[in-house]
């Protein structure tokens, strides 16, 4: 993004060897802007592909305890750190399970299906990408 607003800023000075720059500038912003869209399409694909909907479903129950088809905010963090390996501060725990808790209904657990979307749809940040992929 960078490059490309370096190019256009530099593209209006008008003269030969600015126009030159700049256009080069712009199109190296471009390429880079379209890069980082298809490498992020591709980890998230990579993602999907490693964690199916049944593995998911699987984990889903095995942290279900009580046995009820939906997961406590307690149970919803040992999933979270015992099989994918992600460690939420108690900040990240609380919006993250009151976020979950909102797709349907507030009532205090998440079911399933709002775990998958919520899982199918949540972008993880590179240091979160690095230990979710290790920890599988």
């Amino acid at each position: 993004g960078l490059y490309f607003v370096a190019g256009t800023l530099q593209l209006s000075q008008l003269s030969l060897v600015d126009l030159i720059v700049g256009g080069y500038m712009a199109l190296v912003g471009i390429s880079y802007i379209v890069v980082g869209k298809q490498t992020s399409q591709k980890l998230s694909d990579l993602r999907k592909s490693i964690l199916s909907e049944s593995v998911l479903r699987t984990k889903f129950q095995a942290a279900d305890t009580e046995n009820c088809g939906s997961l406590s905010v307690e149970e919803f963090q040992t999933l979270m750190s015992r099989e994918f390996g992600i460690n939420f501060t108690s900040r990240e725990l609380e919006v993250s399970f009151d976020h979950l808790d909102g797709v349907h209904a507030r009532d205090g657990r998440i079911t399933l299906e709002e775990f998958l979307e919520w899982w199918n749809e949540c972008q993880f940040d590179e240091a979160s990408i690095a230990q979710f992929g290790l920890s599988v």
